[in-house]
């Protein structure tokens, strides 16, 4: 089905509201009157293009009326470094860094967009797909990647371009790099959802081929709370039904799990704690088959235990929308963002923040001009500690629209602490880092997801990207933290060498706390095949390792056991005295490590100088390795 015959000409009629926003408290929403570029049928992003702790703006769409498409692709940088709040008359607070990005000057539009450091250099890059043509053919994709004070590289990846559809990223297979969900058409008629894998050089493989679907959205999140990232994808399929999938993560294989979620297309899908119970619950709006004409829905449903049950709300039916959460209120729960057509009759847009109440359901909090196809995004541009709102659609009185809107709620977000003691179990080529939750004033501590960052210890280069400026941890773009609320993450697949993990703590306005003290841990190597005969010696009762040694926050003991069975591993002072029990109890076969902080089993910090570490075991006895605290 043609894009335009479905898309444009249903559009082009749009109306958008003219009036003020129609504000309730505790929202006060300004209007920010600058010069961003309107684009509809689009994409929008509000990320942190050149690292300097601002939030610039990327947009890529068609900025003419739909019957006369000219299409852009650009990003512009925020000016206002240094300043902590918007000018009293911004007039141009950003500027173009770079206009038609795309190797052959073109821009793209019924376009997707993902920002992510998919080379793990540090800085954000961009992969961009869409169409070009007005029926829809001539799909194209490009990764641009960011050099820093060189600009932006624009290459092609080894990924199937598609035109309205989506872009979705995460490390899919936890490997520590950035894969790529695409969604769309990659010609006339013919739909895709397929997942490429990063393979860390610089190329994509693809490894699932998903039911496929056009005109639709995806989103990542652990729903089931088993470490790993799950799909959710809605769309028009090849058949010409709605569909609405959720596909379960297992190691790196997707399995549809057959939910009964309710099937749209021109919609959009969002993960979102609502409730602060500790898991995602989910969003989607869209358009649904009606007797004669698509039926605006918006459907939420409340996660129960990996068990997805749909709830009433007054939450407005809308298609051709758009969704984000995020607490912009500061109450530690996060609203519900919408914009989109109220339906394909009266042509009426609305845009719209949904207040969250836990276990009341949702309220009106302010309502905004309408436009769609819509997209929105959330962002604290003027670092304030607040998230404001960026718009972009379609509208009959000007046409492609972007719209920014600055949040003034009076009560102050105090980022949340850091999360607790880091620690790191080895098992192969896997590592698993486990941390203590963070704390927050508004949300407390079930509201947070976390930033896992890895890097190598030798070179320092990233082995797993948190999106952050270091050393102070501000991010480079905002949402939930890349592990979302899980408290632990397993790394597979790892090289050997020596590796450093930090954590750190998202609240619901995507405020971040500092990084946790490092957890360091080791991958030996297995280059060399062993072949176990007669004359060999079977493994042995190893204390490696403590790094570093000496130290000062804390030291990773490393030490491997050659079959499963109880030990201890306790420290000791000079004169013999028990200080701190690291491990007790049953131990698999393979390599562990074990983090002291410097602190006795009372929590009290001990004095500088001399201790020993201590491995016990009924087969090897006791094995001592001494440590010293600076």
């Amino acid at each position: 089905m043609n894009p335009d015959r479905i898309i444009s000409a249903v559009f082009l009629t749009v109306v958008l509201t003219t009036v003020a926003p129609s504000v309730s408290q505790p929202f006060t929403f300004e209007f920010v009157t600058q010069q961003l570029r309107g684009v509809s049928f689009s994409d929008v992003g509000w990320i942190d293009v050149n690292s300097d702790g601002y939030l610039d703006v990327a947009l890529a769409g068609n900025w003419q009326r739909a019957t006369d498409p000219r299409t852009y692709s650009g990003i512009l940088l925020h000016l206002e470094s240094g300043r902590r709040s918007f000018p009293a008359n911004p007039t141009r607070p950003f500027t173009s860094y770079g206009d038609n990005l795309l190797a052959d000057a073109s821009g793209l539009w019924h376009s997707s967009m993902a920002w992510d450091d998919f080379d793990r250099d540090g800085d954000l890059d961009m992969i961009l797909s869409g169409t070009r043509a007005q029926g829809g053919a001539g799909a194209q994709i490009a990764l641009l990647r960011n050099d820093g004070v060189d600009g932006f590289t624009a290459t092609t990846p080894s990924i199937d371009p598609t035109y309205a559809g989506s872009l979705t990223t995460g490390d899919f297979d936890n490997d520590g790099d950035v894969d790529v969900l695409i969604t769309g058409f990659i010609s006339i008629g013919t739909r895709i959802a397929r997942i490429f894998t990063n393979n860390g050089s610089g190329t994509f493989e693809l490894t699932a081929d998903l039911e496929g679907v056009g005109y639709g959205a995806s989103t990542t999140g652990d729903y089931d709370n088993d470490g790993d990232l799950d799909l959710v994808i809605i769309g028009e399929r090849n058949d010409g039904s709605f569909s609405a999938d959720l596909y379960r993560n297992d190691r790196g294989t997707f399995t549809n799990t057959n939910t009964p979620l309710t099937g749209v297309a021109y919609g959009a899908v969002a993960w979102g704690d609502f409730d602060s119970d500790n898991d995602l619950d989910l969003a989607i709006c869209g358009a649904r088959p009606g007797p004669r004409f698509l039926q605006p829905t918006t459907q939420i449903y409340s996660n129960d235990g990996a068990i997805l049950i749909p709830i009433n709300t007054d939450v407005a039916d809308l298609l051709a929308c758009s969704l984000a959460w995020g607490d912009l209120d500061q109450d530690g729960l996060p609203e519900l963002v919408v914009s989109g057509a109220r339906d394909l009759v009266s042509r009426r847009g609305m845009a719209a923040v949904y207040r969250g109440q836990r276990d009341s359901g949702f309220s009106l909090g302010a309502t905004f001009p309408g436009m769609y196809p819509a997209r929105v995004k959330l962002g604290d541009y003027d670092l304030d500690s607040d998230l404001d709102l960026l718009l972009a659609g379609y509208s009959r009185a000007n046409g492609p629209t972007t719209n920014q809107y600055q949040n003034g709620v009076p009560s102050i977000n105090s980022p949340p602490e850091a999360p607790g003691t880091v620690t790191s179990d080895v098992d192969g080529h896997s590592a698993t880092i486990s941390w203590t939750r963070g704390t927050d004033e508004q949300s407390g501590p079930n509201g947070l997801s976390y930033n896992l960052k890895i890097s190598s210890v030798g070179d320092g280069s990233i082995v797993m990207s948190a999106n952050t400026l270091s050393p102070a941890g501000s991010r480079q773009m905002s949402g939930p933290g890349n592990v979302q609320h899980n408290v632990s993450w397993t790394l597979r697949d790892l090289a050997a060498g020596d590796y450093v993990a930090r954590v750190q703590a998202i609240d619901p306005s995507y405020a971040a706390s500092e990084f946790s003290a490092e957890s360091y841990f080791s991958i030996r190597s297995d280059d060399i095949a062993v072949t176990v005969a007669e004359d060999v010696a079977t493994p042995t009762y190893q204390l490696t390792s403590a790094y570093p040694n000496p130290f000062v926050e804390q030291t990773t003991i490393r030490y491997e056991i050659p079959r499963p069975e109880p030990l201890e591993l306790v420290v000791f002072d000079v004169m013999g005295r028990r200080v701190k029990s690291l491990r007790s109890g049953l131990v698999e076969t393979g390599v562990h490590t074990s983090v002291w902080t410097g602190e006795t089993d009372a929590g009290i910090l001990v004095a500088k100088g001399l201790y020993f570490i201590s491995l016990a075991s009924p087969s090897a006895g006791v094995l001592v390795m001494p440590v010293i605290r600076l």
